[in-house]
């Protein structure tokens, strides 16, 4: 006979999408397309395309918007969502450390 287990499980909910959030996403300076960001659009993700574009479908409603790729600043905004609607998000280049890691 096995022991007894417990498992703690943690689930999210949210009401059907009802509104398509496109999300735009460029390199500040450069003004280039950013491919490869990783987004979160209330408790929804979404990555950006080779033209720095991503599609998310939510619920009507006020939405945190986060983005984030390695070598860059992680941005976040919100968005009050009423219907279809295009965000734009610019980020910034994470400056190189002044000393290099030490192993």
């Amino acid at each position: 006979m096995h022991p007894p287990l417990e498992s703690i499980v943690r689930l999210v909910t949210s009401r059907p999408p009802e509104h398509r959030v496109i999300v735009e996403v460029i390199e500040q300076g450069s003004g280039g397309a950013l491919p490869g960001v990783e987004l979160r659009v209330g408790p929804f993700r979404a990555v950006t395309d080779d033209d720095g574009i991503a599609h998310v479908e939510v619920p009507g409603g006020t939405h945190d918007v986060c983005a984030w790729k390695i070598g860059y600043d992680l941005v976040s905004s919100t968005v009050h969502v009423a219907g279809d609607t295009t965000v734009h998000l610019e980020v910034t280049t994470t400056p190189e450390p002044e000393q290099p890691y030490w192993m």
